[in-house]
């Protein structure tokens, strides 16, 4: 959905560039994204593409450099697309997107003594 751009705001007042696809009702819930100015609240981030840099708001004010901050940067980490006769071993992989392992149409893939983590 794209709900359009916002063209000013005063207290209590929004107002979009565009209509919205969906209506907006009074007292509803909403919020507002993609913008390094709303980076306001402990544990969010915006990431800047166009820099290269992500900005973490750390939790209690501290400065994020003297606490460990982890981030995902991809979305796999192995993708297998039609694969034969592969072996993935002893590998130790944490903390993906979506999976640490993703095969596709793939024929005698083995994977031994491997620790997967995506927590």
């Amino acid at each position: 959905m794209n709900p359009g751009t916002v063209s000013s705001y005063t207290v209590g007042h929004v107002n979009l560039s565009s209509a919205t696809q969906n209506w907006i009702y009074p007292k509803a819930g909403y919020y507002f994204d993609s913008r390094l100015i709303l980076l306001d609240t402990a544990n969010e981030y915006f990431y800047d593409k166009a820099a290269g840099k992500l900005y973490f708001y750390a939790p209690g004010g501290v400065d994020p450099n003297t606490i460990q901050v982890e981030a995902v940067t991809t979305r796999y980490g192995f993708l297998l697309v039609n694969g034969l006769n592969n072996v993935l071993q002893d590998i130790e992989s944490s903390k993906f997107r979506d999976n640490c392992v993703e095969i596709y149409t793939a024929s005698n893939v083995k994977v031994r003594r491997c620790k997967m983590n995506n927590a």
